[in-house]
């Protein structure tokens, strides 16, 4: 396999349950690009394990071990991604400069990462209608520009770290419709443009607001 891989417009990776794909790597690549300058790319999890990562990064500074960009999106409804990366320096990119990039979360599924930018250049959306997304470290909605927009209508989304909206010169959102939001703090505004609307659902904050 040549890395990045990557999922384009030339078709759809579908990972079904029971299979496996596993890309850590080291060097200024990342572990799997979805979307391209050649189109928009697919992947639909429907079970089954991924797991990405990186060596030679760090946490306070990861480098991206998951893009989804140039109007890609990542489906999962089943089964686990993981970002494996060593020294907690791996990081997720949904939306870049390069384009738009959307992950939707649903079903039995559980995404776990170390670091997860949404909008870092480009719009980035998260759709988490059921199952779990797990960020440990830099959680981040409005990066360098773009509108990072995070919908919850059911599920869970848990960090030990503060949600940034944004975290840079973009716009982070958080819309909660159902579901549960628990992370360590909330960040709003103090960057960029930020907003974090409760309709429904429960948002329990551990140390602060600001």
């Amino acid at each position: 396999v040549v890395f990045p891989y990557e999922i384009n417009d030339y078709g759809t990776l579908t990972i079904p349950d029971g299979s496996s794909l596993t890309s850590t790597i080291v060097g200024a690549n990342q572990s799997i690009n979805v979307g391209t300058a050649l189109g928009a790319g697919i992947v639909n999890q429907t079970g089954g394990a991924v797991i990405v990562g990186r060596i030679g990064s760090s946490s306070g500074s990861p480098s991206t071990s998951l893009i989804v960009a140039f109007g890609g999106t990542y489906n999962i409804t089943g089964g686990s991604l993981t970002d494996d990366s060593a020294n907690s320096g791996g990081r997720f990119d949904i939306g870049t400069a390069s384009g738009a990039g959307t992950l939707n979360i649903d079903g039995s599924s559980s995404v776990q990462c170390q670091a997860f930018y949404l909008a870092n250049g480009g719009d980035g959306t998260l759709n988490l209608t059921n199952g779990t997304l797990t960020v440990a470290n830099n959680f981040r909605a409005g990066v360098s520009s773009g509108t990072g927009t995070m919908n919850v209508y059911g599920g869970m989304v848990q960090s030990v770290s503060t949600m940034n909206l944004p975290n840079g010169a973009g716009t982070g959102m958080l819309n909660l419709n159902g579901g549960a939001v628990n992370i360590n703090g909330l960040n709003v505004g103090n960057s960029g443009p930020g907003t974090a609307t409760v309709n429904n659902g429960v948002l329990t904050v551990t140390n602060s607001i600001d």
